[in-house]
């Protein structure tokens, strides 16, 4: 009998260890997609025709308690054509895609003081 109950008891702590791992994945899942669903939306803002966009790479980037979602993106230009994917930085509401060659001085230094936080 006492082996029994003894069994019974570690069948039940291990289920608590297990729902306890799982709920703690589940959460920073379910934060890493809102965040990367938030950082998505703020670059697409961006581009002249937001419904283009396209996305590759996308990862989310903890910081500072705070989620910076990085990627690629590409989107339509005015003729309706594709530019080219260009990498992307967003945090939460606010993002930037990088300038492209031959930008003005300022565009390209906000990038570089942004951007740091996605290099790899």
């Amino acid at each position: 009998m006492q082996w029994s109950e003894n069994r019974r008891d570690a069948v039940i702590w291990s289920g608590f260890a297990v729902l306890a791992i799982v709920s703690l994945l589940g959460w920073k899942y379910g934060r890493d997609l809102v965040a990367s669903s938030q950082g998505k939306a703020a670059a697409a803002e961006l581009l002249i025709d937001p419904s283009s966009a396209m996305f590759r790479k996308v990862r989310v980037v903890r910081e500072n308690g705070g989620a910076v979602v990085c990627g690629e993106i590409n989107g339509k230009n005015h003729v309706g054509a594709y530019t080219g994917f260009r990498k992307f930085w967003a945090k939460g509401e606010q993002g930037m895609i990088q300038p492209p060659p031959g930008s003005g001085e300022l565009q390209t230094l906000s990038w570089s003081i942004f951007a740091d936080s996605c290099e790899e």
